[in-house]
């Protein structure tokens, strides 16, 4: 080792990618094993090779497979600085902590699995052992009056067995496996004393420690190294040279000598046995198929959980629900294991708040039944999580549109303060407020999938309803109501809109489907045809305009319109989202069906409180629904003939149709 100084200076480079970094803790790995582990030469090429992974593994994101392989590489070194050259004993929790990482990352290598089970079964004896430090302690370990763990002392032993019983790696491994369980084996006999100490079993423990000793004095137990990661298909190979960490390499000093060269006369055979086919790798599973194995199995035990719900909000494809999977399986465990927490780590309730932290901005994007779990989850977190700075700009927009409150199933998010506040699944609400889950009151409601789509609509700003207002009314001929309600809307409200369909007068096309998608982006866009069981409109002829088609978005900067669906449910479940998608900033629709006579009525109050008051979609459907829900009400005025017809057979303050008028977006 007298050129180590020159082939394994420092890294300074900050600059130095990430292939390079992980192949000179390799190179560095295997100088540090040819010094020899324990060795004070070796030492600086153990430090210096934990240094150079950290910042590889820094740079890595969860989920990739080459992350697993790294930690278990950091674990593996962290380890060995701890049992090998009396480490700080937070090399000690760090190890472990990475070497657990590697054993749940998805399919690590069979060496790579092996290396690490064998050290951290070292580390776990280490722990359990550690009570015995002193003489004292090894007295009141004796007389019973020290409690002794021996857990970890038990999983030492199922980790060594796998390596020892499991498909072989190595003679090397194999025999480091053997002698370690032997060793684990006679120190649990010694510590599982039901009064303490077992001094009957003290001498087989020595004996076996002892031989240990001598093993690994032959090489037949030394250090079990892990592989190098596989950057084979992870990391882009450098096209500008060779790699720095091989680079340094120096030429074997072995001449070349022609004459060891032995030369077979006769031709090369070419009739031998078939090459053994390779099998193909297994891919790593995906997040969606954990997800799924996790959610169809009832009798997974509560370590199963956690330790699925960890994979699978690191795998491949994970989404935060992922991650609220694998908070609530850690507080399960937690109370399974009656609130005890962990000795030398964060406890599962931290762990557990700690994921809730990660996924707290991606909140506002998730659904209300989502964000109800997350919130669900934080209950049990006192003081821990902090989810109500993931809103602060949701609150600080509300604020700016003049929205006080965003319901959520059993919270509501206060624009004034920014808080989420537990609320009653019966409140009542009054005011302007937005809701992701249906609600109760007089309120001018505005319905969003998400606090994220409420903000974007926010932004997204409205433009005048009279700007362009385009009616498509009864294209196939099938629907005489929308012919007179286009009629009479135009007349009364809007007498220069574009008529497409069977609109009677100023018809400016028959409603095929390039007209109607040339006219969406209308200021107002009275839709008064059809609806096919997908969505789709039903126009002229047998044409359709389906949702994809609808969503496609145009001009998404500009100010949006507002959108008028026919009295069919159906509408507002499948249409509503691509209307807003293609830029509407409200679509107007019926929860429930509402018979055409009684929606034309209803059509009229609308516009009326669109056009001549001047109010917001959501104030315009809360106008209407107040109205509908007097007794003492006022028909309309050029419209009372129409409105007595209606209401000798129909009571439009039945709640079926009082509350079926829903406005999704602002």
């Amino acid at each position: 080792m007298e050129d180590s100084d020159e082939r394994w200076s420092p890294v300074t480079a900050d600059n130095e990618d990430l292939r390079s970094l992980i192949e000179r803790g390799a190179e560095l790995t295997s100088g540090y094993l040819r010094a020899g582990p324990g060795s004070t030469a070796g030492r600086p090429l153990l430090d210096e090779a934990i240094t150079v992974l950290e910042r590889a593994y820094g740079r890595i994101e969860p989920g990739e497979t080459v992350r697993g392989q790294v930690a278990g590489q950091m674990g593996w070194l962290y380890g060995v600085r701890h049992l090998a050259h009396g480490g700080d004993p937070k090399d000690r929790t760090t190890a472990m902590h990475l070497l657990d990482e590697s054993l749940l990352s998805p399919n690590p290598t069979p060496v790579l699995a092996a290396a690490s089970k064998i050290i951290l079964g070292q580390l776990l004896l280490a722990g359990a052992t550690a009570a015995m430090s002193s003489p004292d302690a090894m007295m009141r370990m004796m007389r019973g009056g020290s409690q002794i763990d021996v857990s970890a002392a038990d999983r030492a032993i199922i980790l060594f067995r796998e390596v020892a019983d499991g498909p072989p790696i190595s003679a090397e491994t194999t025999s480091s496996a053997r002698a370690m369980l032997t060793v684990a084996e006679a120190l649990r006999g010694m510590l599982g004393g039901p009064g303490g100490m077992d001094l009957s079993k003290l001498g087989q423990a020595l004996t076996a420690m002892q031989t240990l000793q001598q093993q690994m004095g032959g090489r037949g137990a030394g250090p079990v190294p892990p592989p190098m990661p596989d950057l084979s298909r992870l990391i882009p190979q450098q096209t500008a040279g060779p790699s720095p960490a091989y680079a340094e390499r120096p030429e074997p000093d072995v001449r070349f000598d022609p004459g060891l060269v032995a030369v077979v006369a006769g031709p090369i055979p070419g009739d031998g046995p078939p090459p053994r086919p390779r099998p193909a790798p297994i891919p790593a599973p995906s997040a969606a198929e954990l997800r799924t194995h996790l959610e169809s199995q009832d009798s997974l035990t509560v370590d199963d959980r956690v330790a699925l719900a960890a994979a699978a909000a690191e795998a491949p494809g994970s989404q935060p629900t992922d991650h609220l999977a694998l908070a609530a399986a850690l507080i399960a465990r937690h109370h399974a294991d009656g609130a005890g927490g962990w000795t030398d780590g964060p406890d599962d309730l931290q762990t557990a708040a700690d994921r809730l932290d990660r996924i707290a901005p991606d909140l506002p994007d998730m659904t209300a039944e989502e964000v109800a779990r997350a919130l669900h989850i934080a209950a049990q977190l006192p003081g821990q999580a902090h989810l109500e700075q993931a809103f602060a700009e949701v609150a600080t927009v509300m604020r700016e549109a003049g929205i006080a409150t965003l319901v959520y199933p059993g919270a509501a998010l206060d624009a004034a303060t920014g808080r989420l506040e537990p609320v009653s699944a019966d409140a009542r609400w009054s005011g302007r407020i937005a809701a992701v889950t249906p609600v109760r009151g007089d309120a001018a409601i505005s319905h969003v999938r998400s606090a994220a789509q409420l903000v974007a609509l926010i932004r997204r700003g409205r433009r005048p309803i009279t700007e362009k207002a385009v009616f498509v009314a009864n294209p196939r001929g099938d629907r005489e109501t929308a012919t007179m309600d286009a009629l009479r809307l135009r007349r009364a409200f809007h007498p220069q809109s574009t008529g497409l369909g069977r609109t009677v007068e100023q018809h400016h096309g028959d409603g095929t489907p390039d007209e109607v998608k040339a006219c969406l982006n209308a200021g107002l866009l009275h839709l008064g045809c059809g609806i096919t069981g997908t969505g789709a409109l039903e126009l002229v002829g047998h044409t359709t305009l389906t949702p994809a088609e609808i969503a496609e978005p145009s001009t998404p900067d500009t100010p949006g319109g507002v959108a008028i669906l026919p009295p069919d449910p159906a509408a507002l479940t499948l249409l509503a989202d691509a209307l807003l998608n293609r830029g509407f900033s409200a679509v107007i629709g019926f929860a429930v069906p509402v018979p055409d006579r009684l929606a034309s009525v209803i059509y009229w109050m609308l516009h009326t409180a669109l056009v001549d008051d001047g109010a917001s979609p959501a104030e315009a459907v809360a106008a209407v629904r107040a109205w509908l829900q007097d007794p003492h009400r006022e028909p309309p005025e050029l419209l009372s003939t129409e409105y007595r017809a209606v209401t000798e057979t129909i009571d439009p303050a039945a709640p079926a149709y009082a509350d079926a008028l829903t406005c999704r977006g602002l």
